[in-house]
């Protein structure tokens, strides 16, 4: 058993990995990306029905009804770009050494915290004008509308939170080698 964490730490030391949890917490923002951030469901009396997804980068679907609720907007743009630069920073923040890294890794982790309180006040306000729940279920006329967030939101907000934490655990481990090597 000793043999193989020893050999595990050379291999993240050959390689240059200085924050796993930092890398993992960048795949988690990167899987977000891909993965819907907030959808409704609509069901007619007379059997039809309508379904639009939101993601960062636009907004998919078709409510027959209405069409979409809005087209793409050029704030899914701001959206986007933001995010995929957070997400160059997060993965290069996580493999560089050294204060360097952990800012560009804090950066991007604040910045995509910053794009789910944007992404989830732009939201509330749309439900708000459209009358309708941004999470949960409203039943007017013959239609029966179903709201919520999705696995990508919750990805964002909460991959964030442990990148920082994670920054925080790297800075006390080094730390505590710094301290222990000038004990010995």
């Amino acid at each position: 058993m000793r043999g193989r964490v020893s050999s595990f730490k050379n291999y993240i030391r050959i390689r240059g990995l200085r924050n796993i949890l930092g890398l993992i917490c960048a795949s988690l923002i990167l899987a977000s990306f891909f993965l819907p951030w907030w959808k409704i469901y609509v069901f007619g009396g007379d059997g039809s029905e309508g379904w639009v997804t939101a993601y960062p980068h636009g907004v998919y679907g078709w409510l027959p009804w209405v069409g979409r609720p809005y087209g793409d907007s050029p704030l899914f743009v701001v959206f986007t770009a933001v995010y995929v630069a957070c997400i160059v920073l997060a993965f290069s923040g996580s493999v560089l050494k050294g204060r360097k890294g952990s800012a560009l890794f804090l950066t991007a982790c604040i910045l995509i915290l910053l794009v789910t309180q944007a992404f989830h006040y732009r939201l509330s306000r749309a439900c708000e004008v459209q009358r309708i729940p941004i999470e949960g279920e409203l039943s007017e006329y013959y239609f029966h509308l179903r709201t919520g967030f999705g696995q990508g939101y919750y990805l964002a907000s909460i991959a964030p939170i442990f990148g920082i934490a994670s920054v925080l655990f790297a800075y006390a481990v080094e730390r505590l080698r710094r301290r222990l090597s000038k004990k010995t």
